[in-house]
């Protein structure tokens, strides 16, 4: 097992001699976690020892320890007890009492109430994942202790729950200095990835992380014992996830801080099968190859929509575009009205359907639609093309920024709108030059350390130096 700790350090002069004496110690001095003994040895040689022998016996379901110094005594635990809050307790039948310690009312005393003891669990051991979401009104679980090949679908929600042994617990019967579960943390990261270099993938949502160690996202709820399992094993949850869909069949694992995220060494893999996608049914790509971003200044852009040849029966002259401003996430949205896709040239944005088949070939061929009319057999069964147009609403001018493309095949029909992928991004990028926007860009994030003075870096357009304006930091209720 490994542990990271930050030390202080002082300032020496060149000439001066410098002895680095850094404690190595385990656990919580002059304190007990409380639960149900399994095994005790003695005599053990340390409290660190101790510590090892519960994490040797993991697996037994050893989930904390107490050491008693004086006669070198060493307590391995399973679950912590804890009383409930409103009932008696299952064993004695008798309530929580006010102001106790323990099985009583909480599962780890106050630091200094026992003097001699050391006390502590294994530290978090991550044993592995399960997801949940609905499908056709059923209850559906992947485990990745026993792999599968059932996962929820692209764009679907679901919430994801880290087991293991050692995770931080808290909730109601946890003393306030002793609930540190809140600061876990996850990331879901295709299964090539490393978890301690690398961030957060774009296609993730529920998720919000500034750099591969700063993550925001908290669990919905304390972390506890699970109801499901003898071993002791914790868990923790998350809500509200989803992966967007993507061009090819992805693979993903989990990775897990149980706290100091901002360290790379507490971050580490869960173990377990992977959580596998199939490829997206539909695809967008910026047609003639443009590179990212597309520039909407003076003309139409366009962007064609695919599936795999015979993969499916929808008619093209069905499917609908829109583009909503990635920041909101979600394609139940109105599109932006100021950057649609124009069915014919002057035709009103509600619409968002492609070019129709026979007016093909009356647009630029520049803009690389020729290609597209050598087979037009083809292109009527599996692909469509749009014509995009930025305007502008009321003098304003569609944000520059990233878009999400949202797609249906049933004629945009309510409920039946979902984001598609492209070749190599899951935004199309716009800019539009001379719009008349200046200031910062919005729904931008960044990261700072509590207690110390920090550098934001933060992104606008044709910003005014010296400049006048002012920002303001408030709590958000998003987290």
């Amino acid at each position: 097992w490994t542990e990271s700790k930050i030390w202080g350090s002082k300032q020496f002069s060149n000439s001066e001699e410098c002895t680095a004496d850094l404690p190595i110690d385990c656990g919580f001095v002059d304190a007990q976690i409380f639960g149900e003994i399994m095994k005790d040895f003695m005599p053990v040689p340390s409290a660190c020892a101790c510590k090892q022998l519960c994490l040797d016996h993991v697996d037994e379901g050893c989930y904390s320890w107490k050491y008693f110094l004086d006669s070198r005594h060493c307590f391995l635990q399973r679950n912590i007890f804890a009383g409930h809050e409103d009932t008696p307790s299952s064993k004695s039948g008798r309530p929580p009492v006010a102001g106790a310690e323990g099985w009583w009312q909480e599962p780890m005393s106050e630091i200094g109430a026992w003097p001699g003891w050391v006390t502590g669990t294994t530290g978090p051991v991550p044993k592995g994942f399960k997801v949940m979401w609905t499908a056709d009104g059923n209850e559906m679980t992947f485990d990745s202790a026993m792999g599968g090949s059932s996962s929820p679908g692209f764009n679907q929600r679901f919430s994801l729950t880290v087991y293991g042994a050692g995770l931080p617990f808290g909730g109601a019967r946890t003393k306030s200095h002793n609930d540190v579960s809140g600061r876990q943390r996850i990331k879901i990261v295709q299964a090539h990835q490393n978890c301690r270099g690398d961030n957060l993938p774009e296609e993730v949502r529920g998720i919000e992380c500034t750099t591969p160690q700063v993550c925001s996202t908290r669990p919905r709820t304390p972390s506890w014992p699970m109801d499901r399992s003898a071993r002791g094993y914790m868990e923790a949850t998350w809500d509200s996830l989803s992966i967007l869909s993507h061009q090819r069949e992805q693979h993903y694992k989990v990775c897990y801080c149980a706290g100091k995220c901002n360290q790379k060494v507490n971050w580490q893999d869960v173990p377990g099968a992977p959580l596998s996608f199939g490829a997206a049914r539909y695809s967008w790509s910026v047609v003639d190859e443009m590179s990212l971003p597309v520039d909407a200044t003076d003309a139409p852009f366009y962007v064609s929509v695919s599936r795999p040849p015979k993969s499916g029966s929808s008619s093209q002259s069905n499917w609908r575009l829109k583009f909503v401003m990635n920041a909101y996430k979600d394609c139940s949205l109105d599109a932006d009205a100021r950057l649609f896709a124009q069915h014919t040239a002057g035709q009103a944005a509600s619409l968002h359907r492609p070019i129709p088949i026979d007016d093909i070939d009356q647009e630029p061929h520049q803009m690389g639609l020729a290609s597209l009319t050598k087979n037009r057999a083809y292109y009527s069964q599996d692909e469509a093309v749009f014509r995009v147009v930025a305007t502008q609403v009321d003098g304003t001018a569609a944000s520059n920024g990233n878009y999400t493309v949202c797609f249906s095949s049933q004629a945009g029909a309510a409920g039946t709108w979902s984001p598609i992928p492209g070749r190599g991004s899951q935004y199309v990028t716009v800019e539009i030059v001379g719009a008349g926007q200046r200031g910062l860009y919005k729904f931008q994030s960044a990261s700072a350390r509590a207690g110390t003075d920090s550098l934001v870096h933060l992104d606008g357009a044709r910003l005014e130096l010296p400049t006048q304006s002012r920002f303001m930091i408030t709590n958000s209720s998003e987290g």
